[in-house]
């Protein structure tokens, strides 16, 4: 899915999508997109995806009559799987320099940077 492109005012603001645009075009497309799309989200313990049968529905927070999914809920037996792993990966990161350990947080902030907001 391709970024939406956010067009800025001269005065500095980000206007709205006009009606016709092909931004629109792309964010009517997205939208399809996640309400076409039965998502099944996963707890996440370390690299591994956790599926516990305890789920929650996804919905929309404007429209709550619009499920878009469902996610996992964790449990005490999660909550320790994912204590150990951290505790685990602590050790990993303590050899770390500081330049090496921000990398993944400035990669985030960079996404997030470059995420056209509108």
């Amino acid at each position: 899915m391709m970024p939406l492109a956010v067009q800025e005012t001269e005065a500095g603001h980000k206007s709205a999508i006009q009606t016709g645009s092909p931004e629109r075009a792309r964010l009517e497309a997205a939208f399809a997109e996640v309400l076409s799309t039965a998502y099944d989200l996963p707890l996440l313990v370390g690299s591994e995806e956790v599926r516990t049968g305890r789920i929650f529905e996804i919905r929309t927070p404007h429209e709550q009559a619009i499920e878009l999914g469902q996610v996992h809920a964790g449990g005490a037996i999660e909550v320790e799987a994912a204590v150990k792993v951290a505790t685990q990966m602590t050790r990993t990161w303590a050899w770390l320099s500081l330049q090496e350990s921000a990398v993944p947080f400035l990669r985030a902030a960079e996404l997030f940077r470059r995420w056209p907001m509108a």
